[in-house]
C-alpha cells in the first residue's frame, strides 16, 4: 500500500512518474493544468493515463478491532489531478451511545496482565467495504507529508513558467494564486497602523469593512459588501461569519492580488485569509476565499462564492469553509462540530481540555497559541480537509508548520472496540501530541516509530491501562518472530498489513517509555528532535543527545520490549 509522498505514485498528471512530470509537459499545457487546478477543473493532457488519488492516512484501530480482515489494497479507478476523487463511500454509521471519561491509574509494570477477551468487531455488517474496494485503515498521517503535498508542486511550476514564459510576476501571481503563508504574527498584521481608505469601487473596500464587522460583532456590516441580489451569496456569507464568531475568531487579514484596482465588470478573485481563533497573534494560519466581485450602484460588491472541493493534496476545506458549526471554547482548546455531532460539544469539552493539558507537557519547541479540534461523523470524516477517514478515529491535519488542526471522527473515536479503552481521551491525547511535538517543525523527516511513539506516550499518559489493546496487538506481532529487533520502524508504521502497523506504533510507544524511565523526558525530547526536526540520524542523534551509540540504545529496547511484552 502506498502513502501520500514517500510511496511511488502512479506516472500520469500529478503523479511521481518522469513520464508525465512537468519537465514532459509544453509550456502550454503546464500552465493551462495549473489554470485547471486553480478553477478546480479536471485537466488531462492528450492520451495520457490518468493519476491515482493519494490514500487517505488515519489513525488506526486495534487490529483486532478492525471491521474487515486485512486485504491488499486493490487497483483504484484513476482519476484526474489535482483535485483527486475517490471511490464511494460506505454507508454511514450510527451515533454511538454517549462516552464516559475513564478513571486515572497508577500505573504498576509487575501487575500488568493480558486481556483474556478482545474487543469484537460491530455484527451490522455497516462498516463493510463496499465491494472489497476500501482496503482497511492504517496508521495516522505523516503530518510533514501533508504540508508537503500542500501546494509545492503547484509553486515550483509556477516560478518555471514565469521565467521560461510570461517573464512577470504580475500576471502568474493573477492566475495561480494559492494559499500565501503569513510572515509573521496575524495579530500584528490585523492591527497594523491606518492606511487611506480604499476606493469604494475596489474590492479591497469590501474586504477591509468585512474585517472591521466580523471582529467587532457586526453581521450587517460584514454582508453589506456582499450583492444582496445573490441571495446564495448571501447564505454562504451569513454562515461563514457564524462559523468564525462561534469559532472566536480574534484575528482576520484579507487580501488579494488586484483587490486595489477599481471594478468595471464582474472579475474573479482568490482571497488570501490570515487569521487566529481565541488569540489575537499566531503564525502562518491561512485559508483562501474564492469569490467574483463586481461594481453596483457606485460601489464594489461580492457577486458569488465558491466553497472549496474536496482535495488531499490541499488539505481542503477546511470546515468552517463550507459546513455549519456549532462550537465551544475552554483553556487552550476550540472544539467544532457540524449539527451531525454538535450534541457531543458538551461531553467532549473537558475531555479536550484535559488532553491539551497533557500534551502541553511535551511542546518543548514552543507550544500552541490553542488547539482547534473538529468533531466529524462520517459524512464530515469523507470532506472534511480531504475527506477519507470516515473508517479513522482521527488525525492531525498538518495545514502548515505552525497550524497542525485535530480532527476526531465519531462513533469510531468513541467506542472502545474501535478507539482502545481510553476512547476520546486516547484519541485527543494521541492528536494533540502530534500538535504539541511537530509544532513550528519545517523538516518534514517523515513518518516512523519515533513520530508515533510519541503521539502514543501522550496519548496513555497518566492512564497506561489505556494501552492494553495496542500492546495485545504488540505482543502478537513480537510473537509471530515477524519483528526484525528494530525499535525505529518506517515502512512497517505504514503497512498495509493491519496488525503490522498497530504493532509499530507500540513499538514506538515502548521505545519512548524506555528512553524516558532510562535517560529523562528532556533527553529523550531532545534525542527525539535531532531524528524528527533537526535531520539527523539515530546514531548521530543518539551519540549528540544520548550519550552512546544508537546501537546500545536499539539492544536496550529491543530487550524492554520482550520482557515487558514476554514475548
Amino acid at each position: 500500500m502506498e502513502t501520500p509522498d514517500t510511496a511511488p505514485r502512479a506516472s500520469g498528471p500529478g503523479g511521481d512518474g518522469a513520464s508525465d512530470g512537468p519537465a514532459s509537459l509544453t509550456l502550454g499545457e503546464q500552465l493551462s493544468r495549473l489554470i485547471a487546478a486553480e478553477n478546480g477543473e479536471a485537466w488531462l493532457p492528450p492520451d495520457r493515463a490518468e493519476a491515482r488519488p493519494h490514500p487517505g492516512e488515519a489513525r488506526p484501530y486495534p487490529a483486532e478491532a478492525q471491521p474487515y480482515a486485512a486485504e491488499a489494497r486493490p487497483p483504484v479507478a484513476p482519476t484526474p489531478t489535482p483535485a483527486p476523487r475517490f471511490a464511494p463511500p460506505p454507508p454511514a454509521v450510527p451515533s454511538s451511545p454517549p462516552v464516559t471519561w475513564g478513571q486515572p491509574s497508577v500505573y504498576r509494570p509487575q501487575t500488568y496482565q493480558p486481556v483474556v477477551t478482545r474487543p469484537t468487531a460491530p455484527s451490522s455488517g455497516l462498516w463493510s467495504p463496499p465491494g472489497g474496494a476500501w482496503p482497511p485503515p492504517y496508521p495516522p498521517d505523516v503530518l510533514a507529508a501533508r504540508r508537503e503535498r500542500r501546494g509545492a508542486a503547484i509553486s515550483l511550476l509556477v516560478i518555471a513558467i514565469v521565467l521560461a514564459v510570461l517573464a512577470t510576476a504580475g500576471f502568474a501571481a493573477s492566475q495561480v494564486s494559492r494559499r500565501v503563508v503569513a510572515s509573521g504574527a496575524v495579530g500584528a498584521v490585523t492591527h497594523k497602523s491606518a492606511t487611506p481608505p480604499a476606493n469604494p469601487l475596489a474590492l479591497k473596500s469590501v474586504l477591509n469593512a468585512q474585517t472591521t464587522a466580523l471582529l467587532v460583532g457586526d453581521r450587517a456590516g460584514f454582508l453589506a459588501g456582499v450583492d444582496p441580489a445573490q441571495q446564495t451569496t448571501v447564505a454562504a456569507f451569513g454562515r461563514l461569519y457564524a462559523n468564525l464568531r462561534a469559532l472566536h475568531v480574534a484575528a482576520w487579514h484579507l487580501s488579494a492580488p488586484g483587490d486595489s484596482v477599481p471594478l468595471t465588470t464582474s472579475t474573479p478573485f482568490h482571497i488570501q485569509v490570515s487569521y487566529c481563533f481565541v488569540v489575537t497573534t499566531c503564525k502562518a494560519v491561512y485559508a483562501q476565499l474564492s469569490v467574483t466581485a463586481t461594481a453596483r450602484d457606485g460601489r464594489a460588491v461580492i457577486e458569488t462564492y465558491k466553497p472549496p472541493t474536496t482535495s488531499q493534496r490541499f488539505d481542503e476545506p477546511i470546515p468552517w469553509q463550507t459546513s455549519t458549526l456549532t462550537a465551544v471554547t475552554g483553556p487552550r482548546v476550540v472544539v467544532a462540530a457540524s449539527s451531525a455531532e454538535s450534541s457531543r460539544l458538551k461531553q467532549v469539552l473537558p475531555i479536550a481540555v484535559r488532553a491539551a493539558k497533557v500534551a502541553d507537557g511535551y511542546a518543548k519547541w514552543g507550544r500552541p497559541p490553542v488547539y482547534v479540534v473538529y468533531l466529524a461523523g462520517p459524512t464530515d470524516a469523507r470532506t472534511w480537509f480531504g475527506g477519507g477517514l470516515e473508517h479513522s478515529t482521527g488525525e492531525a491535519i498538518g495545514l502548515s508548520a505552525t497550524d497542525i488542526e485535530v480532527m476526531v471522527v465519531l462513533p469510531a473515536a468513541a467506542e472502545s472496540r474501535f478507539a482502545g479503552p481510553g476512547t476520546l481521551g486516547t484519541v485527543l491525547q494521541h492528536e494533540m501530541g502530534h500538535v504539541a511535538t511537530l509544532y513550528g517543525d519545517e523538516e518534514d523527516s517523515g513518518h516512523d516509530s519515533l513520530i508515533e511513539g510519541i503521539a502514543e506516550y501522550v496519548a496513555y499518559n497518566g492512564h497506561p491501562s489505556w494501552a492494553t489493546y495496542r500492546l495485545d496487538n504488540t505482543r502478537e506481532y513480537v510473537a509471530s518472530g515477524k519483528w526484525s529487533g528494530q525499535c525505529y520502524l518506517t515502512k512497517e508504521i505504514s503497512s498495509s498489513d493491519v496488525l503490522t502497523g498497530s504493532a509499530a506504533y507500540g513499538i514506538g510507544y515502548l521505545m519512548i517509555k524506555r528512553l524516558i524511565a532510562k535517560y529523562g523526558l528532556s533527553k529523550t525530547l531532545d534525542f527525539w528532535a535531532g531524528v524528527e526536526r533537526e535531520g539527523l540520524n539515530t546514531l548521530t542523534s543518539s551519540t549528540r543527545y544520548l550519550g552512546v551509540s544508537w546501537s546500545s540504545v536499539n539492544a536496550d529496547c529491543a530487550t524492554y520490549v520482550r520482557h515487558t511484552l514476554h514475548a
